[in-house]
C-alpha cells in the first residue's frame, strides 16, 4: 500500500481515493427549504448529492447542483426523504496508500519496491530466490478508529474505494446514472436486495 513511502508524494491520481458518505432524513413537503451538510462532510470535496424517497417507491433525485455556497437548496416533495452527501474522504485509514484501481498506482509500487529488489538480487532469482510474496491489497476504506477488516459495503464508516473514472465505468456497466447507483452501494435499505446485489457485484468486479 504505502509503496515504501512513495505513495504519500506521488501524483494525486495515483494515490488512494475513497468516497465517503453521510445522510440525513427529512419529511416533506418543505418548499423553500435549505440544509447544511452534516458537520463531518468535507464540503470542498463534495461530488454528489442524492435524494431518495424512503417511504415508498425509492424515487431518486440528483440534487448535486442545488448545493450553493455551503448550503443545499431543495424543495422537498411530499413524503419521507433521505439526502445523501457523497464526498472525497481524506479521513480514512491508510489514506497515504497507492490507488489500486489505476495502472499508475501499480507503477508507483513496482518502481519503489519490485524494481529495486530485482536490480539488487537479479542474479539470485531462479536459484537462491524462487520468488517472493507480497500481501494481498486491502480496501482500507474505513474511517479512523474503525476496524477495516470487519466492514463491508453498506456499513457505517466504510467509504467506497474510488477513482476519477469509477462513475463512468459504473454507469457504462449498469446503464443507470451514478446518482441511481450510489445509494445501493452505501445503504442497506436502498432499493431491493436484488438491485443492491447486482450493483454491488458490478462495483466489486471493477
Amino acid at each position: 500500500g504505502p509503496a515504501a513511502g512513495y505513495a504519500a508524494t506521488c501524483a494525486l491520481e495515483n494515490r488512494k481515493t475513497v468516497l465517503g458518505y453521510r445522510w440525513i432524513d427529512v419529511c416533506g413537503p418543505l418548499l423553500g427549504s435549505s440544509f447544511i451538510p452534516p458537520h463531518d462532510v468535507d464540503v470542498d470535496s463534495l461530488k454528489y448529492i442524492v435524494a431518495r424517497r424512503i417511504d415508498g417507491n425509492d424515487e431518486l433525485i440528483d440534487i448535486t447542483k442545488n448545493f450553493i455556497s455551503g448550503r443545499l437548496y431543495f424543495d422537498v416533495p411530499d413524503g419521507l426523504w433521505r439526502i445523501y452527501y457523497y464526498y472525497i474522504n481524506s479521513d480514512c485509514i491508510h489514506s497515504k496508500h497507492i490507488n489500486h484501481l489505476r495502472e499508475g498506482g501499480a507503477k508507483v509500487l513496482i518502481d519503489a519496491v519490485y524494481e529495486p529488489h530485482y536490480s539488487r538480487y537479479k542474479d539470485e532469482f531462479g536459484k537462491t530466490i524462487a520468488g517472493f510474496f507480497s500481501d494481498e491489497p486491502g480496501f482500507y476504506s474505513c474511517e479512523t478508529d474503525h476496524d477495516s477488516y470487519e466492514r463491508k459495503l453498506g456499513d457505517e464508516h466504510f467509504s467506497l474505494s474510488w477513482d476519477k473514472d469509477m462513475a463512468n465505468r459504473l454507469t457504462d456497466c449498469i446503464g443507470r446514472p451514478i446518482c441511481e447507483i450510489l445509494p445501493a452501494l452505501s445503504d442497506n435499505s436502498a432499493m431491493t436486495e436484488i438491485i443492491r446485489s447486482k450493483y454491488r457485484y458490478e462495483y466489486m468486479n471493477i
